[in-house]
């Protein structure tokens, strides 16, 4: 039995091992080159894709948990950002001061470096900027020409994301 386990853990090993696999040209890897090719020959797929990557982005603003907090109920898009921040500014004012979902930031200790409400805002603001760079990276190296006015909304608009959520990271931190 034990010939049988070491001879498969072997051809295993052998099958599993490929030069292709550290092949940097495969043919399903998207390079700009391909993505100049797909606007030259087709930029309405190439909208397709970049709006699809802009719409996921933007889809994010308003997702509950995408701050990674692992379910506070506070974690649900910019808005969510927008009453903590409000709270602890004194615009609003809650009745009591140790109740809600808002508590610690009404009191000032939500903030503290082991509070997940940091680790939450952080986490937003770069999960934004990770899919506006996606989208940025897709369509922004293309050449001015090749860039429909559709391309040039969607480029503009992911970079008007992407700055959005570096300001707020300066405003907060």
């Amino acid at each position: 039995m034990k010939k049988i386990i070491y001879s498969l853990a072997i051809a295993v090993f052998f099958i599993g091992c490929s030069d292709s696999f550290l092949d940097p040209d495969r043919p399903n890897t998207t390079t700009d080159e391909t993505v100049a090719d797909l606007a030259a020959e087709s930029p309405e797929a190439l909208l397709n894709i970049a709006s699809s990557f802009d719409v996921g982005t933007i889809n994010s603003l308003r997702t509950f948990g995408v701050g990674g907090s692992g379910g506070d109920h506070n974690d649900f898009g910019q808005k969510g950002i927008d009453i903590m921040m409000d709270v602890m500014s004194n615009d609003m004012i809650t009745l009591e001061s140790n109740t809600g979902w808002f508590f610690r930031n009404y009191n000032y200790t939500g903030r503290i470096q082991e509070a997940t409400a940091t680790s939450t805002i952080w986490n937003y603001y770069y999960e934004i900027i990770k899919g506006s760079n996606q989208t940025i990276g897709l369509i922004g190296n293309l050449p001015a020409d090749a860039l429909t006015q559709d391309l040039k909304y969607v480029l503009a608009r992911a970079k008007a994301t992407r700055g959005y959520s570096y300001l707020s990271l300066i405003q907060i931190y």
